[in-house]
């Protein structure tokens, strides 16, 4: 909720049982802020969250505002380094999205572009799963991957598919400059055409018995690999200090504060 009104995405706060201390400090902000609040009965705030587990309190938030292709296009234009890209191609579980949200945000990507017809929408089971990245990271929506794709080749973007049976590691992989790195579902992988559109395709080693790894951690190696690539370049990682030495702590499994359910955020 602290998230939420952070960002400035909540018009309204619906309380019940404003005597208790986390409702009471939830309250103190909102009104700190300037945003409505309004005590309800315990049943209606149950019935407006969905009965989604709310703590006393939720909050009515504005719909999640997508970037069009062209908005992304600016957005690229005035990045102060060059851009990193996260694309999903066919990750239906909300869950994974979001923590892939997570993980996109705290590698420092630009924006995370999904399609319409196999992506879900920015719900509160992925605004949970992102603690509260999806409330920072710009996300895109395009009809066609493939097609956008290609449009990012042409504004010089290298796009680099994720690909479990690729015969290219990701470590030699440049990944300086402009860059899309493409991710699939773990069940499907990525669909064919969108792997026909990217500009090579590389795996992530495994050493144990597991097939695959889980799509917000994959994405979460290849976009701190690049990360300590672009830190090499400039000088700020020390010679010797191999990538492999660098990896992310991911919890794909933790929650944020805020959640986002049917325009409604709930603590």
């Amino acid at each position: 909720m602290a998230e939420a009104l952070a960002a400035g995405i909540v018009t309204e706060v619906l309380v019940t049982g404003a005597d208790r201390p986390q409702v009471a400090s939830v309250v103190r902000r909102a009104m700190y802020l300037h945003v409505p609040v309004r005590q309800v009965a315990a049943g209606d705030l149950d019935r407006a969250t969905g009965g989604a587990r709310h703590q006393g309190v939720a909050a009515l938030v504005r719909p999640f505002h997508y970037l069009t292709f062209d908005a992304l296009r600016v957005l690229n234009a005035s990045a102060a380094e060059p851009p990193l890209l996260v694309a999903l191609d066919g990750v239906e579980d909300p869950q994974n999205f979001g923590a892939v949200l997570r993980t996109a945000e705290g590698a420092g990507a630009l924006a995370v572009v999904v399609g319409t017809r196999n992506s879900p929408p920015v719900t509160a089971a992925v605004a949970r799963a992102s603690a509260g990245a999806a409330d920072r990271l710009p996300v895109a929506r395009v009809e066609s991957m493939s097609t956008t794709l290609a449009l990012l080749k042409r504004d010089g973007f290298a796009v680099i598919g994720l690909d479990g049976q690729a015969n290219m590691s990701y470590e030699s992989t440049d990944l300086r400059g402009r860059v899309a790195v493409v991710a699939g579902s773990e069940g499907r992988g990525l669909s064919r055409s969108v792997a026909q559109a990217c500009d090579s395709l590389v795996r992530i080693p495994l050493h144990g018995s597991v097939k695959s790894l889980n799509v917000s951690v994959a994405v979460a190696v290849a976009a701190f690999e690049a990360r300590v690539q672009r830190r090499r370049a400039e000088g700020k990682v020390r010679s010797g200090e191999g990538s492999a030495r660098v990896w992310p702590l991911v919890d794909t499994g933790a929650t944020s504060q805020g959640l986002r359910s049917g325009g409604f955020c709930a603590d």
